[in-house]
């Protein structure tokens, strides 16, 4: 269910379009322009923290087709130090305080490591001293902030609010898995064999850990497969739909992210740290085995059968009518001018002259007898 509430301020960028022209004023990508006025969300697409969160709320972007979830995360979040708030009366003292004391850089880094950590805190609230009997409520020394970070991420389909999603990162597990990690440890300790180690091999990305047709089944399956949880390509059982996928580790995802797409884990190489995954338009590509993907299919699957019911709509999302060019002037189109409805008097080009029937041949390649 799409929710209705306005997306968090801090969470959005103003969004100035060009309208299809170039610096310079020119027309450089026809048929843009107008359209209703679109706030930028930002959205991680990284998801490189190995944490966990629940879904706040489905919400609606302009900027794509697919739906955004609002996640709120509940641990394993580590990111830069962000400012104060303005809204924060009582600010933390100054460093300049200390100068004169020894040690003054190590106080001095202490006091810039008590700013709030997070990505974006939910709005901050004042806690007020206990009223006396012949006093007014004072405000405490320091605010007390909600340290909840948010962050937008593509939703998937059948992803809905309460819903629990995961980012792992095999390079910096985070302590959510120390359970495992040390059953992983004791069992390279007893040197079992293969076989018994399965268990254990979901820490290993160059191993196969989730292999439907395995006769043993280790109980973090289940869960790794949830769809929404981002995960690396060594941990995705074959057979598996998955989209958000990255091309190169750590980068971000760059494949299936439009609405309703997404891409099959066909087979992992065991000569080459790399996986086989088949794109929607059928064409098979080799990504790193660190490489993430988000389980799943990406959600507003019913996006290519939307009608539209008037021409207004395409003018509100920005698009401009086509115009024919026997319809313009001879300074827009080299079929444009003359008296009344004319054919255009050559063969069919581009507004920049380029043949648009038959092909047009860019290169000449010599004949060798």
């Amino acid at each position: 269910m799409i929710s209705g509430r306005k997306a968090l301020k801090k969470l959005t960028n103003s969004l100035r379009r060009s309208a299809g022209r170039n610096s310079s004023g020119r027309i450089t990508v026809f048929h843009r322009g107008g359209g209703s006025k679109r706030l930028q969300r930002r959205i991680d697409l990284e998801r490189s923290t190995s944490s966990l969160g629940i879904v706040e709320r489905i919400e609606y972007d302009p900027n794509r087709s697919s739906w955004i979830a609002l996640v709120r995360w509940i641990g394993g979040v580590l990111r830069r130090p962000v400012r104060l708030s303005r809204a924060c009366k009582t600010k933390a003292p100054r460093p300049s305080r200390w100068r004169t004391h020894s040690g003054a850089q190590r106080i001095k880094r202490k006091a810039r490591e008590r700013s709030w950590h997070g990505v974006i805190f939910e709005p901050e609230s004042f806690e007020r001293r206990p009223k006396a009997a012949d006093q007014r409520p004072l405000l405490d020394e320091a605010c007390k902030v909600n340290r909840t970070p948010f962050t937008h991420i593509l939703a998937s389909h059948g992803l809905e609010a309460g819903k629990m999603v995961m980012n792992y990162d095999w390079s910096k597990p985070s302590t959510l898995f120390n359970t495992a990690n040390e059953g992983h440890k004791w069992l390279e300790e007893e040197k079992l064999p293969w076989g018994s180690r399965q268990g254990g091999s979901w820490l290993r990305p160059g191993k196969d850990y989730a292999d439907p047709y395995s006769d043993k089944k280790y109980i973090l399956d289940s869960y790794f497969q949830m769809v929404g949880n981002c995960i690396p390509s060594a941990h995705i059982a074959r057979g598996a739909w998955v989209h958000n996928i990255e091309w190169n580790p750590g980068q971000g995802a760059k494949l299936t992210r439009a609405a309703g797409t997404k891409a099959k884990m066909v087979e992992k190489l065991s000569n080459t740290p790399q996986c086989i995954v088949r794109l929607p338009p059928g064409v098979h590509k080799l990504p790193d085995y660190r490489c993430r993907a988000t389980i799943g299919i990406v959600s507003n699957p019913n996006h290519g059968t939307r009608k539209l019911n008037k021409a207004g709509q395409s003018r509100w999302l920005g698009r401009r009518p086509i115009v024919r060019g026997v319809a313009m002037n001879p300074i827009d189109h080299p079929h444009g001018g003359g008296e009344g409805r004319t054919s255009g008097g050559r063969p069919s080009v581009s507004p920049r002259g380029k043949p648009t029937k038959g092909g047009f041949k860019t290169v000449v390649r010599k004949r060798i007898n």
